[in-house]
């Protein structure tokens, strides 16, 4: 497929667009702070989710001595212990982690 002369400009224009050292510096240096900004405030939402996880987590150990140790009855334990809340918020932990970290 023939390219008009203008689509052939217009090619040629973007290949040879060279951005001058000091705007480049100052993009990278734009992106690289509003970057870090990001991370921070990321961190305080990344550490409150990693302490939900913990509780939850030493929740059902607690749960489980006390099956074990029959203070709390079986049937209530299926009731109160839900696998999938643990594990999709540790899934939602992953996926929040792999796209910020």
């Amino acid at each position: 497929m023939d390219e008009g002369p203008v689509e052939a400009a217009v090619e040629r224009f973007w290949l040879t667009l060279r951005i001058p050292t000091q705007i480049k510096e100052l993009i990278q240096v734009g992106l690289c702070t509003e970057l870090d900004s990001q991370h921070e405030r990321a961190a305080s939402e990344i550490g409150r989710a990693r302490a939900c996880v913990e509780q939850l987590a030493e929740g059902r150990r607690r749960l489980a001595r006390g099956v074990v140790n029959q203070f709390i009855p079986i049937t209530l334990s299926r009731e109160e212990q839900d696998p999938h809340i643990l594990s999709d918020l540790s899934t939602r932990l992953s996926a929040f982690l792999t796209r910020w970290w």
